[in-house]
């Protein structure tokens, strides 16, 4: 990959991982008030308490998927920037 078109895909990855880090932490607050919503308006309480089950798997799934884009994008960004010092450190060690 040419280094414009490497760039190009690293932005990518890490505008694209801080989207999916928003929606885990958006799943996971949903999912939470969803179920405690439903187990305060259900009258059957296994209606509820499946309710309650399922809030919980959504709280965790958006959490999972919170911190994979977090460190996803930490990891695109790291790499973006020592990419980026390599190229500075050249360019300045030409000007001498």
């Amino acid at each position: 990959m040419s280094g414009a078109s490497h760039h190009a895909f690293e932005q990518a990855i890490i505008n694209a991982s801080g989207k999916v880090a928003g929606a885990g932490g958006l799943t996971a607050v949903g999912s939470g008030v969803a179920g405690k919503y439903t187990q305060a308006v259900a009258q059957n309480p296994d209606v509820a308490q499946v309710a309650v089950q399922w809030a919980d798997v959504g709280v965790m799934a958006g959490i999972g998927l919170g911190i994979a884009g977090y460190i996803t994008q930490l990891i695109f960004q790291w790499r973006r920037d020592r990419r980026e010092s390599k190229v500075f450190l050249k360019k300045m060690s030409e000007q001498k």
